[in-house]
Formats: structure tokens, sequence, C-alpha cells
């Protein structure tokens, strides 16, 4: 028998990972007692309301908790030969 159990952190997950913003790709989502938390960085405000609108159309009538930071992308250095 298939388990039907609807799994909203998943659905999240894959809204998120399909999104033409390749940036909100990397977000992370949680499931908690309490509803859903999506975090991680972004670089502008926009990116970060797309992230949370992304969640919000697959997840309506659960609670959503948005922690995206927004800031510059991490550098990332090259090893000094």
């Amino acid at each position: 028998m298939t388990n039907t159990r609807f799994d909203p952190a998943q659905i999240a997950r894959a809204a998120l990972e399909s999104s033409p913003h390749l940036p909100i790709r990397r977000i992370r989502v949680e499931a908690t007692g309490a509803g859903l938390v999506i975090s991680g960085r972004v670089e502008s405000y926009f990116l970060k309301q797309m992230a949370q609108e992304t969640v919000r159309d697959v997840a309506r009538e659960i609670s959503l908790s948005n922690r995206i930071e927004v800031g510059p992308a991490e550098e990332r250095f090259e090893p000094v030969e």
C-alpha cells in the first residue's frame, strides 16, 4: 500500500529546488511542531520574499517562519600557493 502522508517540508523543499531563482534553491526547510521554518542566506530582500512565497504557495494552511538572512554571498577564497 502506498503511503500518502502529507509531508509539507518535503513539498516545500521540492518547490524551492525547482525555482527559476537559483539562489533560493539552497534555502533550508525544517518542520517543527509549530509549522515550517525556512532559513539560509540570499543577496536581496526580493529573493527572501520569493522563497517565502514559493513555500507559502505549497503549504498555505501551515505556519511559516522566515529566518532567511539578507546579505552578500559568502566569499570563497582560493588558497595562496
